[in-house]
C-alpha cells in the first residue's frame, strides 16, 4: 500500500487492512489487539541504515496516541485496523518512510509506503508552465488565471506606517506597480488592502495611498493585482504623502516632492489623516529645495510627521476684504466720485459690512478746519462746509450689524446737500424742505478750534457744488 502525506505532519492516523494467511477467500484477520503475541510493527525513513520499532499501545479509535493500535469495526470491516504513526516517523528530513507490521498468528505482513511532501499534495504544488500545461486541466486554469490577476505574490522585507518594501525580485523599473492594489495575504498586518502610489525600483519600497493600521514586517505575504480606479491618483491630484513636520503657516512635504519653486502655489492641500487631520488650505508659496508649502489661513492644529496629504488642483479663490484694506489712500479720485454718484442717484445699496467699511473711513476724516485754513480766508469753502455735514451725520450712524441698505443714509446726504442753507452768528442750519424744522444745525470752526461767526465768510447754495464733493 502507498500513501502520501505532508511532511512534519503530527498525530497521523493511517487505516491498515490486515489478511488472514489461513483465508482462502483473502478474509481479514479479526481479533488483533496492540499486545497480541508476536504482533510488531517498524517504520523506516529514506536514508536510514536500520528500521525502527513502533512501541504498540492501546488507544481510542480516531483520537491519536503515538504507536497507538486499535481495531476499527470488526463486524462490518474485518481485518482493519488504525495505526497511529509516531510524529519522528514521518518528520522533516526524508521524502519517504516504509511501514512494515508482522508476527501474529495467521497475520499476513503489512507493508506500507508512505511518501512525504513538503506542502499539501496537490495545494501546496507550485503552479508552473512545465507542470500544469495540460489543455483544459484545473492546474492550468488556475496557473492562467493567476497570470492574469496576481502581477506579483511574495514576502516583503519591510514596511512603515505607509510603504512596503517587497522582496528582492521584485521589479526593478521606478513606477512599475503604480495605481496598482496590494494586499497583505499572510503574516503581520494580514486582510489589509491599499493603492500604491509610486514604486522605487532601486529600494523596492512601494509607497501606499493610506496609512497602514497595522504596519507590514519582514515576513508579510503580499499580493499585488491590476491597476484599480481611485481618487488618490486622479488627474486633479498633483502629490500625495506623508508630511515630514509642519509649522502654524506650512507644512514641509514628503521628500519626493517636486524640487521646483512654487510648483504647489495655488494648489489645495488636505490633510487626510493623522495630526491635523481633515483641514483644507491654499497654498500661497513653495520652495523646492526645502520641501515647504507655505499655507493660508494658519492652521488649527500644525501637521505633523504622522499627517498624511493630498493636493490637488486649486480653484479660483476669493476672500473678503478684511479690516484695513479699504483706507484713504487706496480711494482715488475716480472711485470717490462713483461712490458719490451712486448714493445721490440711489443706484448703490449696501450690505451692514460695507457700512462699517465706509464708516471706518469717513471716522478717518479730519475735521473740516484742518482741510482750509479760514483765518486766514475771507471766504469759506463751500468743499469744507459739506464735508464736515457729511463727516457730522456719518460720525452718528449706528454700527454695521444695525443697517442692512444705506438707503436712509443716502437719502439725508442728499438733503443735505440739495435744501436750504443758513447762517446766524456762528451756528449753520439747513433746513427741511418739508418746512418742519432744521434738518441739522452745526458751528463751523477755524483750524485753532475756534467758532467762526457769520460775518467773516459768505454762504452759497450747496447744491451747486455738489460735484466738488
Amino acid at each position: 500500500m502507498k500513501l502520501l502525506t505532508k511532511r512534519a505532519r503530527t498525530s497521523k492516523i493511517v487505516d491498515i487492512f490486515v489478511l488472514d494467511s489461513a483465508s482462502a477467500i483473502g478474509g481479514g484477520l479479526t481479533g488483533l489487539v496492540y499486545n497480541s503475541a508476536g504482533l510488531t510493527a517498524y517504520y523506516k525513513r529514506e536514508g536510514d541504515a536500520s528500521m525502527t520499532q513502533i512501541s504498540l499501545v492501546t488507544a481510542t479509535g480516531g483520537t491519536w496516541a503515538s504507536g497507538g493500535f486499535i481495531v476499527t469495526d470488526a463486524t462490518n470491516a474485518p481485518g482493519s485496523y488504525e495505526l497511529h504513526l509516531p510524529n519522528a516517523a514521518i518528520a522533516t528530513g526524508a521524502d519517504t518512510v516504509f511501514i512494515y507490521l508482522h508476527g501474529a498468528v495467521n497475520m499476513a505482513p503489512v507493508v506500507m509506503e508512505i511518501q512525504l511532501n513538503a506542502g499539501d499534495v496537490v495545494w501546496d504544488e507550485p503552479l508552473t508552465g512545465a507542470t500544469h500545461n495540460v489543455s483544459t486541466s484545473s492546474g492550468r486554469r488556475l496557473r492562467q488565471l493567476e497570470s492574469g490577476q496576481v502581477v506579483r505574490s511574495d514576502t516583503a522585507q519591510d514596511g512603515s506606517n505607509n510603504t512596503i518594501t517587497l522582496d528582492a525580485g521584485a521589479d526593478s523599473a521606478d513606477d512599475f506597480y503604480e495605481h496598482m492594489q496590494i494586499t497583505i495575504i499572510g503574516g503581520t498586518g494580514v486582510g489589509q488592502s491599499q493603492i500604491i502610489v509610486r514604486y522605487t525600483g532601486s529600494s523596492k519600497i512601494a509607497e501606499v495611498a493610506h496609512a497602514w493600521h497595522t504596519n507590514p514586517t519582514g515576513g508579510s505575504v503580499f499580493a499585488i493585482l491590476p491597476g484599480a480606479v481611485h481618487t488618490e491618483t486622479s488627474h486633479s491630484t498633483l502629490d500625495h504623502g506623508m508630511a515630514q513636520a509642519g509649522a502654524s503657516g506650512t507644512i514641509t512635504l514628503r521628500s519626493g516632492a517636486s524640487a521646483i519653486d512654487d510648483f504647489y502655489k495655488g494648489g489645495v492641500i488636505v490633510l487626510d489623516t493623522g495630526t491635523g487631520g481633515h483641514q483644507c488650505r491654499l497654498i500661497t508659496g513653495y520652495t523646492g529645495s526645502s520641501r515647504i508649502a507655505t499655507i493660508t489661513p494658519n492652521w488649527k492644529t500644525n501637521p505633523a510627521a504622522d499627517s498624511e496629504y493630498d493636493i490637488s488642483c486649486g480653484s479660483v479663490n476669493v476672500r473678503a476684504m478684511a479690516d484695513g484694506v479699504i483706507t484713504a489712500a487706496a480711494l482715488d479720485t475716480s472711485a470717490v466720485n462713483e461712490i458719490r454718484d451712486g448714493i445721490l442717484n440711489d443706484a448703490i445699496r449696501f450690505s451692514g459690512a460695507d457700512i462699517g467699511a465706509i464708516k471706518a473711513v469717513t471716522d478717518a476724516l479730519p475735521d473740516a478746519g484742518a482741510l482750509t485754513s479760514i483765518a486766514q480766508e475771507a471766504t469759506l469753502d463751500v468743499v469744507g462746509v459739506i464735508v464736515a455735514a457729511i463727516k457730522a451725520v456719518t460720525d452718528a450712524l449706528p454700527d454695521a450689524g444695525a443697517l442692512t441698505t444705506l438707503q436712509a443714509t443716502s437719502t439725508l446726504i442728499r438733503q443735505i446737500v440739495q435744501n436750504s442753507w443758513s447762517h446766524v452768528g456762528t451756528l449753520v442750519t439747513i433746513q427741511n424742505d418739508t418746512d418742519s424744522g432744521p434738518l441739522l444745525t452745526f458751528t463751523p470752526k477755524n483750524k485753532n478750534g475756534d467758532a467762526i461767526d457769520s460775518s467773516s465768510y459768505s454762504l452759497t447754495t450747496p447744491a451747486q457744488h455738489t460735484r466738488k464733493i
